[in-house]
């Protein structure tokens, strides 16, 4: 069956449920990929930001008027490349998981600067000097901590999933396609708070005291971002509607900030935390890589349906087809002879005449 012959992505995912589950990746996909990860990821999210932040300064500066769109050309380059490169990290895990894992640790490097805005600072501020001045910023706008929180979600995603081996039920399936919407729409809005009240207001003030509201919004925003990629595993086309959510407010962002409307609709926590961010590309980097992961999730039940005697284990713990605990060649030694039964006993002599 592929992917557009059911009524919906529900039914679809009702259909092929449990059919994820696949060979464990080897040594050499993991490193290789590991690499990928801790490589790559850093230098994607800086060309997005490069990119991201001359953009925002041109909307700043000049808004919709004054301004040659050809100036945009470049910016806008930039971050498709740095989009690119970002799809790539995500499709390694088509081999392994371990490149998504990787990527999710510099998530959590970037998870303590957000919680101790003193290391922000002096981290913008002793910067090594080869590193260009956009990649840094990037930290200031947490694009960081967004996407390598989702990438690394995505590789214990894919880790459970190749570690399962029983088919998910119904329930589960529909139950994730409802709940990754709302965890990660939760889990983002508190991120995108605690980024904003935390290590952004501390560089633009100076004050450098932790606030506990702020790390606690962190720490739940990243649970729940986790839990929210988590449900995918039981539903593949849950990201999809997060995906194209984010895409519309990017879109929206664009498209109306230099309206009087849009700051009269928005509030101000959201338009002071949130445009920035939305600005310089970490909506956008974050839904393309959940779109992409929907692809990597797609693709992983393909190739399961296709080959099932792959599978470890079957579900529900049966044995694979072919693969008996007993091989179909053994021969049993013959039973012993039987003993013949032995004879009757002799009729009684007949009774004398009378």
């Amino acid at each position: 069956m592929g992917f557009a012959t059911s009524a919906s992505p529900i039914a679809w995912a009702l259909d092929n449920r449990g059919d994820a589950v696949v060979q464990r990746s080897s040594w050499t996909a993991r490193i290789i990929t590991a690499l990928i990860g801790v490589i790559v990821t850093p230098i994607a999210l800086g060309i997005i930001s490069a990119g991201g932040i001359e953009a925002y300064r041109l909307f700043t500066m000049f808004g919709y008027t004054g301004v040659d769109l050809t100036e945009f050309a470049g910016p806008i380059a930039l971050q498709i490349l740095g989009l690119l490169l970002l799809v790539g990290v995500v499709a390694t895990g088509l081999w392994s998981s371990a490149g998504l894992i990787a990527a999710g640790v510099l998530g959590l490097a970037a998870l303590v600067l957000a919680v101790v805005p003193g290391l922000m600072l002096e981290v913008l501020v002793s910067a090594p000097p080869f590193l260009p001045r956009a990649w840094v910023d990037g930290l200031y706008y947490g694009l960081p901590l967004l996407v390598c929180t989702v990438l690394g979600a995505m590789g214990l995603t894919l880790m459970l999933i190749r570690r399962s081996t029983r088919r998910v039920s119904a329930g589960f399936v529909v139950g994730g396609f409802v709940a990754a919407p709302v965890l990660l729409a939760v889990g983002g809005w508190l991120l995108v708070w605690g980024n904003g009240e935390g290590q952004m207001s501390a560089v633009r003030t100076f004050d450098t005291s932790i606030n506990p509201m702020v790390v606690l919004a962190l720490i739940v925003g990243v649970a729940f971002t986790v839990a929210g990629i988590g449900a995918s595993g039981w539903s593949p086309w849950a990201l999809v509607i997060p995906a194209l959510f984010l895409l519309l407010i990017s879109l929206l962002f664009v498209t109306t900030m230099g309206t009087p409307l849009f700051h009269g609709i928005v509030p101000m926590a959201l338009l002071r935390s949130g445009t920035p961010m939305v600005m310089v590309g970490v909506a956008t980097a974050v839904a393309v890589a959940q779109l992409a992961f929907t692809a990597v999730l797609l693709i992983i039940s393909r190739r399961g349906r296709r080959n099932p005697a792959a599978f470890p284990v079957a579900d529900h713990g049966a044995y694979p087809v072919g693969q008996h605990p007993v091989p179909p060649q053994w021969t049993y030694p013959p039973a012993p002879p039987i003993a013949a039964p032995p004879a009757p006993p002799a009729a009684p002599p007949a009774p004398p005449a009378p």
